[in-house]
């Protein structure tokens, strides 16, 4: 009766808030970008953590992997912020954290010191992006941000193989004023996240939390219709051709084979007069925006990624370093034969021609960064960002 009574007053709350006019405002297309938004940098945030207190105790090669997923989803955050064309300074600020990020890694050791700055620098940047959302999208786009932030940070430290689950304190904050039109299931979900936002959860607890979570995450990536996520992995794999514009604005022939082992995205690469059979493992992939990183000089450095689908064969993208300075390429998906439809020759030839237009006006950009941004702030904290609570323990109740 108590938990049908606080659905009840849950539900109240949600149509008391849908009629409010600044709803009309955001797009079904934006709400879930946004969420999107806040998921990838849930995501980044917790890899970060993870990464900081692994490297207390972990050599660079036992953590690879960690420093890799931190970089991963910081790349596919600035693949949203430009769909949403969000103010440029974000994209700075961001690049500033993928810099030191980066700086943190000497040859083969991380600075514990240096990756605190990335921390620093990454609620900084959270705290500008929370506030021009707010500003472009009303509050309701804020609450969205800090709900994909959540979901996501809880859902990556369940998922992760540590003992010890990393939670986040102020999630009931969150989900107390719910702006937007949510089904009974999914107030079902919230409650049961409310309900279990406790210090000590049991393994059946925790099953729950993360069924709650992943519902949650579903519908909202989805809005409205809530149907569960297409994995769009299948339209990577085949061989694909085309051509690198690289920031000096010289072309270069690329062809990539993508094969999918058990779900698990792998491809080869050739790059003219760049790279040959250089062999990715680290695909990344969040709804759409497909991203990796790859060590043609045998360093984290340099990445690629796609932002654009163009049609059902061809997809653009982008070749970035952590220094910021960016070119372009293009692929089309070729047959059996690797012959590329006249078509998808056509939508890239027109591509090839606007990215080498963009390239000649565009001046390469530089960050600076000053001596005194080489140790954490202590001084002024951002306190808006979402903090780790001090202790949580997973436990198993024993049978009586």
């Amino acid at each position: 009766m108590l938990r049908r009574a606080l659905l009840w007053i849950l539900f109240l709350g949600v149509f008391i808030i849908i009629s409010s006019p600044v709803m009309s405002q955001i797009t079904n297309d934006k709400i879930q970008k946004i969420f999107l938004l806040g998921r990838s940098l849930g995501v980044s945030y917790y890899h970060l953590i993870d990464l900081s207190d692994k490297s207390k105790e972990f050599a660079f090669t036992d953590i690879k992997k960690e420093y890799q997923d931190a970089f991963q989803n910081l790349n596919i955050t600035d693949l949203i912020i430009e769909d949403l064309n969000l103010d440029t300074g974000l994209s700075d600020l961001l690049k500033n954290v993928r810099l030191s990020l980066y700086n943190a890694l000497n040859k083969q050791d991380l600075s514990e010191t240096k990756l605190a700055v990335s921390l620093d620098k990454f609620t900084s940047y959270y705290e500008e992006l929370r506030q021009k959302i707010k500003t472009q999208y009303t509050e309701v786009g804020s609450w969205l941000l800090d709900l994909g932030f959540y979901t996501s940070f809880q859902l990556e430290s369940i998922y992760s193989k540590n003992k010890e689950k990393l939670f986040l304190s102020g999630f009931n904050q969150v989900i107390e004023n719910i702006p937007l039109m949510i089904p009974e299931n999914i107030a079902m979900a919230f409650l049961n996240i409310r309900i279990l936002e406790k210090p000590e959860l049991t393994t059946a607890e925790l099953t729950v939390f993360q069924d709650s979570l992943i519902d949650v995450t579903q519908f909202f990536s989805t809005y409205p219709e809530g149907k569960r996520e297409f994995n769009k992995a299948q339209e990577l794999v085949g061989n694909w051709s085309g051509i690198l514009l690289t920031p000096e604005c010289e072309r270069r022939v690329i062809k990539l084979k993508v094969n999918n082992a058990n779900n698990k995205l792998t491809a080869l690469m050739d790059i003219e007069k760049i790279a040959a059979n250089i062999h990715i493992s680290n695909i990344d992939m969040i709804d759409g925006y497909f991203t990796f990183m790859f060590k043609p000089f045998g360093t984290e450095k340099l990445y690629i990624k796609f932002d654009a689908k163009l049609s059902d064969k061809v997809f653009s993208g982008e070749i970035v370093d952590v220094l910021g300075e960016k070119g372009y390429w293009v692929l089309a998906k070729g047959d059996q034969d690797n012959a590329i439809e006249d078509k998808s020759l056509d939508i890239m030839s027109l591509y090839i021609k606007d990215m080498e237009s963009k390239l000649k006006v565009v001046k390469q950009q530089v960050i600076s960064v000053s001596n005194t941004t080489d140790k954490p702030d202590k001084d002024n904290p951002i306190k808006k960002i979402p903090h780790l609570k001090e202790k949580i323990i997973l436990k198993e109740l024993e049978a009586k």
